[in-house]
């Protein structure tokens, strides 16, 4: 008996692929058609079959041929039909159902962001001996695709590498770059730490609501009465996990904590949880100065 799935899914590849021939064909020409129409027709049907074989998803087959029209290696060549397939996996495996729209200014930035990083970093960036590292690169591209970061953000992020010791001679994962990015994003006014004490005791009344947070959760007049070092590392021990808190969605702008806040919650990888405010720190001076 046929499997009717696997057969409609056959025939959705052989759809999908047809429409992605055309565009390689306008794209490239000659470089991508054969001499033949009989060497086409080969070659179509031989792609079509390591299509079916890997068991590519066709929603991301137009996906996958936009990403390759903005990567530096493809400008003017066209991947070869396993080169394609690996990126369509990737960004199967990387893409979920809150993707987010990319422009092509923040496609861009991507791009030049990932070759920054490569120049940058050398070999311990990707593993590849390629131009680009195909697998990489596309999970690179999908995670910005899906946080919705701005073109300038990304661009930012870059340059904060060049501040932060914990990047000098080691670069960031895709999560870390990303948590850089997001923090970039973010509209609010949030004080340096070494700030925070001397806000929170000045004694106005209409002070950052982060502070205010975190004077509310030490305690109003137990900051009052009691001075000196300890009282301020205590205190900006507070602020640091407010900050914390605020990142990973756990804190709402009037200070109610919730375990779901979609419209604050920025995914702090653990991982670098504890460089979170250093990087804030950094970020924050570095702007200022």
């Amino acid at each position: 008996m046929t499997d009717l799935n696997n057969e409609n899914a056959k025939i959705d590849i052989i759809n999908g692929f047809n429409a992605i021939y055309v565009a390689f064909g306008k794209a490239y020409k000659h470089k991508w058609f054969k001499k033949t129409q009989e060497e086409n027709k080969a070659f179509f049907h031989e792609a079509i079959n390591q299509l079916i074989e890997s068991n590519v998803n066709p929603e991301f087959m137009q996906q996958a041929f936009d990403l390759i029209k903005t990567m530096k290696q493809f400008d003017v060549f066209p991947p070869s039909i396993q080169q394609y397939i690996t990126i369509c996996k990737s960004l199967e495996r990387s893409t979920d159902s809150t993707e987010v729209i990319m422009d092509k200014s923040t496609e861009k930035a991507a791009d030049a962001a990932y070759r920054r990083l490569k120049v940058l970093y050398r070999g311990m960036w990707d593993k590849s001996q390629e131009d680009v590292d195909i697998e990489q690169y596309g999970v690179w591209m999908s995670m910005i695709h899906r946080s919705g970061v701005s073109a300038e953000s990304i661009s930012k992020a870059c340059s904060e590498l060049d501040r932060l010791s914990q990047y000098r001679n080691y670069p960031p994962t895709i999560n870390a770059f990303m948590d850089i990015a997001k923090i970039i994003d973010s509209k609010e006014d949030i004080p340096l730490v070494e700030s925070a004490y001397l806000i929170a005791t000045s004694g106005e009344k209409e002070i950052n609501k982060f502070v205010r947070i975190a004077r509310q959760k030490f305690g109003y007049y137990e900051l009052r009465v009691e001075s000196g070092s300890k009282t301020r590392e205590r205190f900006e021990g507070v602020y640091r996990q407010v900050i914390i808190d605020y990142f990973e969605g756990k804190l709402s702008p009037d200070g109610f904590f919730s375990d779901d806040l979609p419209e604050n919650k920025i995914e702090i990888n653990q991982e670098n949880k504890t460089s979170l405010i250093e990087m804030l720190e950094k970020m924050r001076k570095n702007k200022a100065a």
